[in-house]
């Protein structure tokens, strides 16, 4: 843990020992190599969410295994990863800070205090120039602090997954992800279903009844009572259909099989079938036994313990809970406010102060109108000098969704955001249909949930986040270094993502900004990004109070169903997926409030608004404290890490 210290000039560990650009070098290069083999272990071994971000390349053929064989595996691997990192030196971040706007206030600080440097002189890292040799080492041991960080950040959250949160024993929902799940996964990307694709699918759907009869061995004697409930109900409910789970996959499947090439041999159209069927029967009767055979005890929340191990040595953040559970009502009570005046008095009661926008008659053309609105923001940003947008940068893609994903679509977020190798080919999001009586009125429930209602009505309010996503992943991508290419937790994504609306909002994006919206002035979008505005930040509160036992599952939802409004079954969801991976909820507001003090410190230090936000749409994998001393020199960001 790092606990501050006095700035030097010779780059040192946490030990005291000066490190030379040598040592400084071979250390990065072992680094390099730990980061190569820990990610294609994590690729074969990361369990399968439901969230798009965390998403991660999966290698050819395969397979989840949580068998007890599998578990001590894991255990053993994640402990040698770890003690080849801690085997790298460890650098001290207060003798890096030569070059940066940093090293003025600590060498000011030092010389006030007396420190001297190893001649006896006053500390001089704030005379340093940023292109000087000793600025270029010190810049080197920042970005070589910050990698090793990461691994670690990446090797303690697979740590935590294991055996903190421990989805594997108490969750049955867990193995729904790893099942059909993964069927969804292989269904959802864009592009042909040729032989090799169908295989895929195919040997999924085979391996679902014997990952089940896993799950059934790890959950007797551990499985929670409320997440057991939620995953008999997720199964029973499969998106609305009065069959349940196995319906869904029959439904799938069969949509499936009329997309397959004409290739592909009739033997491999049977075993498809085959093992859809059986998938369908094994998924079915797993929901029986949860319903009625499977005794659980009482949830448990992990507690304030290890959730401040979390933000320590996980996320990077050096707040605790207390401070975070205060911004998040700083920032409702903001939204709130600023949603009263935007609607110019009205009442708050019924969510929404204006008539709302009418739906599109039809997917497709909203999905037309979501196209020239992606252009339009690119320019927006160009024009506004807001975020460079490079040719070859990605787009973003609504399209009406496929037969196929319809059945399954509540295993997930509905969108394809390519990422590592595969980041150059567009992003996508697969849109349902509205209720038949809802197309072209906007007094008639569109029968969708709180996000897909509003992509319906205006794909600006999605591609203000979701598109954010698609370019800052691509972005990131492309670094020039592998080891800020990948996901280590969402505060910096999400916050980006998050920033970006409020950003394009206050830039004038739904006032006349661009040619594509609705109206010279877009109230209905307007008003859309408000009750994202209290979402995220109900969601700390969400977030943190479930995680230190304070809310039920059952209370969560009541307040977002109320405060944001939101539908049920979405506030549900939101509340069980929070209850399930704590520390994700709150990542939207208080990353984002993270990068407007970043903001702010940079452009005193004399960044533009472009120069920062191409910086921050590229380290957009790093935490933003990391990201704040890297750039600033701002040690007071990492007190109390684990780095």
């Amino acid at each position: 843990m790092y606990r501050g210290g006095r700035t030097m000039t010779d780059i040192r560990t946490l030990d005291g020992r000066p490190i030379t650009p040598e040592a400084l070098a071979d250390a990065r290069g072992e680094l390099a190599r730990l980061a190569d083999e820990w990610w294609r272990w994590r690729a074969a071994e990361q369990p399968r969410t439901d969230d798009d971000i965390p998403r991660i390349e999966r290698p050819a053929g395969w397979a989840p295994d949580w068998s007890a064989d599998a578990v001590v595996r894991y255990r053993a691997d994640l402990a040698a990863f770890a003690a080849r990192r801690a085997s790298l030196p460890a650098i001290d971040p207060a003798t890096t800070l030569a070059g940066t706007p940093g090293a003025e206030g600590a060498s000011a600080a030092n010389a006030n205090s007396g420190a001297r440097g190893a001649n006896g002189t006053a500390d001089a890292s704030a005379t340093d120039a940023p292109d000087s040799p000793s600025a270029t080492h010190a810049a080197q041991a920042r970005a070589y602090l910050v990698d090793r960080a990461l691994i670690g950040s990446s090797i303690a959250r697979a740590r935590f997954e294991l055996d903190v949160l421990a989805a594997w024993q108490r969750d049955p929902g867990f193995y729904i992800d790893q099942t059909i799940g993964v069927v969804f996964d292989l269904l959802r990307p864009e592009g042909p279903f040729d032989t090799a694709r169908t295989e895929d699918v195919a040997a999924a759907l085979e391996r679902i009844p014997a990952l089940l009869d896993q799950g059934r061995t790890n959950l007797v004697g551990h499985a929670q009572t409320e997440p057991t409930r939620l995953a008999a109900a997720t199964l029973a409910s499969a998106g609305g259909r009065p069959g349940g789970v196995g319906e869904a996959v029959r439904d799938a499947i069969e949509a499936t099989a009329e997309e397959l090439a004409g290739d592909v041999p009739e033997t491999l159209r049977e075993r498809l079938a085959t093992a859809g069927e059986e998938a369908a029967d094994a998924l079915d009767a797993y929901r029986a036994w949860l319903e009625h055979d499977l005794d659980t005890t009482p949830w448990q929340p992990i507690g304030r313990e290890a959730f401040v191990r979390f933000l320590r040595e996980i996320a990077l953040n050096p707040a605790d809970p207390e401070e975070l559970l205060i911004t998040g009502r700083i920032e409702l009570e903001r939204a709130e406010a600023f949603s009263v005046i935007e609607s110019r008095g009205h009442r708050l009661d019924s969510g929404r102060s204006q008539p709302r926008e009418a739906l599109p008659a039809a997917t497709a053309s909203a999905c037309e109108r979501q196209h020239a609105q992606e252009a339009a923001i690119r320019d927006f940003y160009e024009r506004q000098g807001l975020l460079s947008q490079p040719e070859e940068l990605r787009h973003y893609r609504l399209l009406p969704m496929p037969a196929r994903i319809e059945p399954l679509q509540w295993l997930g977020v509905t969108d394809d955001i390519p990422a590592e190798h595969a980041a150059e080919r567009d992003a996508l999001s697969w849109q349902p249909d509205a209720a038949e009586d809802a197309a072209g009125r906007a007094d008639t429930d569109s029968g969708l949930g709180f996000f897909d209602d509003a992509i319906a009505r205006d794909p600006m309010t999605g591609l203000i986040h979701e598109g954010c996503h698609s370019q800052q992943i691509a972005l990131s991508a492309a670094h020039p270094d592998p080891i800020r290419r990948h996901y280590y937790d969402s505060g910096a994504n999400e916050g980006i993502g998050f920033y970006n609306e409020e950003m394009l909002a206050r830039a004038g994006l739904f006032g006349g900004g661009i040619d594509v919206t609705p109206a010279d002035d877009d109230p209905d979008s307007r008003e859309t990004v408000h009750a994202f505005l209290r979402l995220r930040a109900l969601r700390v509160q969400i977030d943190i109070e479930l995680a230190l036992g304070r809310l039920t599952i059952d209370e969560a939802t009541r307040i977002l169903a109320e405060r944001v409004p939101m539908d049920e079954p979405t506030a549900r969801w939101e509340a069980a997926f929070f209850a399930k991976t704590p520390g994700q909820g709150m990542t939207y507001q208080v990353g984002k409030t993270q990068i407007l003090g970043f903001l702010a410190a940079a452009v005193r230090s004399g960044l533009t608004l472009r120069e920062f936000h191409d910086r921050l749409w590229r380290e957009g994998n790093v935490p933003i404290a990391l990201q704040r001393y890297e750039l600033l020199g701002d040690v007071a960001q990492l007190r109390g890490l684990v780095l």
